[in-house]
Parts: structure tokens; C-alpha cells; sequence
């Protein structure tokens, strides 16, 4: 099978620009080739792929909640985009539906609570995706408790790609107001904890804004689409 996607990229992508390159990457279809050559089937992203954007503005209040209970200041970039957007989410409905881009927001009933921005330290993100407590893995694998309060104190997570219900990356800034990504296998908590957490203890090495994340994450998501296509 044959995936010609050509979609143009500057070096200087606002979120915004990342975003029209999905739209515009979600209008191509893909050729699907069944055994017989000349049975063809097209499926188009735009019918199973949506990019959630409620548009709803947040009260400054809610971010400022925020910031007070984490003690932490939430990046000018992402504070705008949190105050005029909320939370978001890039989701795929065919068979089973992925959250595959996600902002986080609370889990209650609240009016608001779907477009409502969250984030959460580095512990309670992981254990919100893994679903157990996942303190008792990483401190079998060489952490200890002081790394791991380290990295609740200056690792907040808010939002993740995910690749399968094993394997997630983790979108995250820091204090100084950095933004960059954490990747996490729960399939395999040593190697990731040897390969990609106790690293990020010397602070983040490549640190991207606002815009590059977002650019960053989008790419991963049409990488992952692409795959997902191939293999379909």
C-alpha cells in the first residue's frame, strides 16, 4: 500500500498553523487495498477524525484556582489558550473511539467540567491514565522519594498523546515555564523509568514554547493515524 501525505510545515508553526495542517492532513483519503487490486476502499479522515475545540471562554478564576494549588505559575502561552479554549481534544471514532490529543479537564458533572482546563503533577497524571498506583513501580525501579516528590514539584502535566492503553507521552512544563513531553510505558516501568523519567531529573534539555509542543504533538498524532491506516 501506498500513503503519499505531503502536507507543508514552516519551522515557526503557531498552534493554530499545526492545527490547519490536521485539518488539512485529515481531508486526504487514503487508498485502502484489499487482496484483489482492483477492490479499492477510501476512507476518509474527516468522517471518523474530530478536533474538539468548545471555544468556551474560562473565567480567570479557574486558572488561578489552579496555580494556588499547585504553587506553580501556568505559562503565558498556555494560560491564553486555556482561558479561550478549555480543554480539547483530538478524537477518533472507528471501532473502538481514542482520545489520541487530550487536554485534561475534571471528571464531574459540573456544566463546565468538559471544557474546563486541569492540570496535574507528575504523580497523579500517571495514576490517572494507568489506573493504579503506580508510586510502588517507580520506586522498584531505582526512584526514590525524593525524585519522585521532585518531579511533582516541577512536572505538571496538562494533557497527553496516546499510542495504545500501555504506552501514553505526556505533555508538561515546568517552573521556569518550559514546555516538553514525557514518554511512559507502563508495559515495560523499568526501561522507562531508566530511559526517559530519571533523565528528565537534569531539567529539560531541548525546551520547546508553547507553539513547538503543540506543533510537536500534532506531528505525533498524524504519525500515529498514518500507522494506524497502514495496518487497518
Amino acid at each position: 500500500m501506498n500513503i503519499d501525505i505531503s502536507i507543508p510545515k514552516n519551522d515557526t508553526e503557531t498552534w493554530k498553523e499545526a492545527f490547519e495542517r490536521f485539518h488539512a492532513f485529515c481531508r486526504v483519503p487514503f487508498q485502502m487495498y484489499d487482496d484483489e487490486p482492483e477492490t479499492t476502499t477510501v476512507l476518509e479522515f474527516n468522517r471518523n477524525v474530530e478536533l474538539l475545540i468548545p471555544g468556551k471562554r474560562i473565567p480567570a478564576e479557574r486558572l488561578a484556582e489552579l496555580e494556588a494549588k499547585y504553587n506553580v505559575t501556568i505559562p503565558m502561552e498556555l494560560k491564553k489558550f486555556m482561558q479561550e479554549h478549555g480543554s480539547f481534544t483530538i478524537k477518533l471514532y472507528h471501532g473502538n473511539d481514542l482520545d489520541l490529543l487530550h487536554f485534561y479537564n475534571p471528571a464531574d458533572s459540573a456544566e463546565l467540567a468538559p471544557f474546563l482546563p486541569e492540570i496535574k503533577p507528575f504523580l497523579m497524571g500517571l495514576e490517572n491514565n494507568f489506573t493504579y498506583e503506580i508510586k510502588d513501580d517507580l520506586l522498584k525501579c531505582s526512584m526514590t522519594q525524593e525524585q519522585i516528590d521532585w518531579f511533582n514539584n516541577n512536572c505538571f502535566f496538562f494533557g497527553h498523546i496516546i499510542y495504545n492503553d500501555e504506552r501514553w507521552e505526556y505533555l508538561y512544563f515546568d517552573k521556569q515555564g518550559n514546555f516538553s513531553s514525557l514518554y511512559f510505558a507502563v508495559e515495560d516501568v523499568y526501561s522507562t523509568v531508566k530511559d526517559h523519567v530519571l533523565p528528565a531529573l537534569e531539567g529539560i534539555t531541548e525546551p520547546k514554547d508553547f507553539n513547538q509542543i503543540m506543533s510537536y504533538a500534532i506531528d505525533k498524532v498524524m504519525e500515529w493515524l498514518t500507522e494506524y491506516i497502514s495496518e487497518t
